[in-house]
């Protein structure tokens, strides 16, 4: 879960960088009590990029194997076996 900060605290911006390298994860600044921004490291950036293009390959893949298998059950598969003769 993110952090949430007024953005009046960018006025002391070492802490938010320290609160950032810290807690690893996005800081949401807030206006008026409205999320506004997020702030992170670079690392969390990285990290964040990386898993997303996981996921992105682990989608296509996910499609392209529903595309192209077809589903069978077991009875289906058994009995199409039967039915074939060596």
């Amino acid at each position: 879960m993110p952090t949430v900060r007024p953005i009046e605290d960018l006025q002391q911006p070492n802490e938010i960088f320290e609160m950032c390298h810290e807690k690893k994860e996005p800081i949401v600044l807030t206006t008026k009590g409205y999320g506004d921004l997020v702030v992170m490291s670079i690392k969390t950036y990285a990290q964040l990029l990386e898993g997303n293009q996981i996921d992105a390959i682990l989608s296509v893949s996910d499609k392209s194997y529903k595309d192209d298998i077809k589903r069978l059950n077991a009875k289906a598969c058994l009995s199409s076996l039967r039915r074939k003769t060596f």
